[in-house]
């Protein structure tokens, strides 16, 4: 009786202690599958952020050669408006010879 006694109050005491109903997740594993390519959460954001960093680069660098060919065109755009104010010049001083 004294045994049956106990193990009911060793399985009450079990039945008070909360259980654990969520896995810890080590953000550093692998899932184990056995893949060649098989990379942690941790990994792979690392891979995101490099490749996002790139981009980001790469876009940087295109800004910046749009805006030096916007530069180029404003250029020729202002040697154009020279170029036009010269011959509409010499056009003159040729008309007031004749």
């Amino acid at each position: 009786m004294r045994q049956k006694m106990e193990l009911i109050r060793e399985i009450r005491a079990m039945e008070a202690t909360p259980v654990i109903r969520h896995k810890l997740v080590d953000l550093t594993a692998s899932a184990g599958h056995g893949l060649l390519s098989e990379m942690s959460i941790a990994e792979v954001h690392m891979v995101m952020v490099v490749m996002m960093m790139k981009i980001m680069m790469m876009m940087i660098m295109m800004m910046m050669m749009m805006m030096m060919m916007m530069m180029m065109m404003m250029m020729m755009m202002m040697m154009m408006k020279i170029m036009l104010v010269v011959f509409h010049a010499r056009a003159t001083l040729v008309r007031k010879k004749i």
